[in-house]
């Protein structure tokens, strides 16, 4: 098992003011509950797949928590759950999207600043970018907070996206929920390095690796890069190190590919 100096995830960090603790918490709580109630629902044949977002609120809700919803806008992948229900989005349209019958949902994307739904792995970075661009060259103070995790970082896209970003300092930050495990690929076997973080340096945009598993840290991480980007910094990448304590969707089977006591052992580290 890594201790605290070899693994991130394992940091602490200062408390956040007991009300917006309360808040993230109860959002936090509430995903849980959701997320729960989705996987049933699958199970039942209301929706044909479900993509399990369970111990990764801490990294959604805290991000999503930094964001102003006046101006700025979420790009989520299928697991974005918990983003959502903090940005107020109307979750029972959010949920329809799962039961195949509509693109996107029924939700507002403009009004809740949530983008629709993107089942294309890396597929909502580029999306981000243009739109943080479109900000930018507006004259506007938005910014985009692009989600996408670790599997998702070895794509091309994400790849491009990052670095047309530096290129041209758009307002956006980069949110990888690195959850060890890109479907049934561990991180060792998919990240040369062993760091997205450290993958922005080479597109000129600063990258910090936080405890996912906090959500004052996160919330903290992607509050500055968001202040960064405000204020005509540019863009940053953000690497929230977590854990997928699910399968990866409702038709996995992580018994073919992970060792239960792993699974045991991150339970003790369950961000609730």
């Amino acid at each position: 098992m890594l201790t605290r100096e070899e693994d991130p995830r394992l940091d602490g960090d200062p408390a956040l003011p007991a009300e917006l603790s309360r808040r993230l918490y109860r959002r936090m709580l509430t995903a849980r509950l959701l997320d729960a109630e989705a996987v049933a629902l699958q199970r039942q044949g209301v929706f044909p797949a479900y993509v399990s977002l369970r111990g990764q609120e801490a990294a959604q809700v805290g991000s999503a928590a930094a964001m102003d919803p006046r101006r700025d806008f979420a790009f989520p992948t299928y697991r974005e759950m918990a983003v959502a229900l903090a940005l107020d989005v109307d979750m029972t349209g959010y949920m329809a999207s799962h039961r195949a019958l509509w693109h996107g949902g029924l939700y507002d994307p403009m009004a809740s600043r949530f983008a629709p739904v993107n089942a294309v792995v890396g597929g909502p970075v580029p999306h981000a970018v243009g739109w943080a661009l479109g900000e930018k060259l507006a004259g506007r103070s938005g910014c985009a907070v692009s989600y996408f995790g670790d599997g998702a970082s070895s794509e091309g896209d994400v790849h491009e996206a990052m670095n047309l970003a530096g290129v041209m300092g758009a307002p956006v930050v980069f949110l990888c929920q690195n959850n060890r495990w890109a479907l049934s690929v561990p991180n060792e076997r998919q990240i040369a390095g062993g760091s997205v973080a450290a993958r922005g340096a080479g597109y000129g945009i600063p990258g910090t690796a936080v405890n996912g598993d906090d959500v004052a840290a996160v919330y903290t991480a992607v509050r500055e890069a968001l202040h960064r980007a405000r204020s005509g910094g540019g863009p940053s990448l953000v690497e929230a190190l977590t854990y997928r304590a699910a399968p990866h969707s409702t038709s996995d089977d992580t018994s073919r590919y992970r060792d239960p006591e792993e699974e045991r052992a991150w339970t003790e580290r369950d961000p609730l």
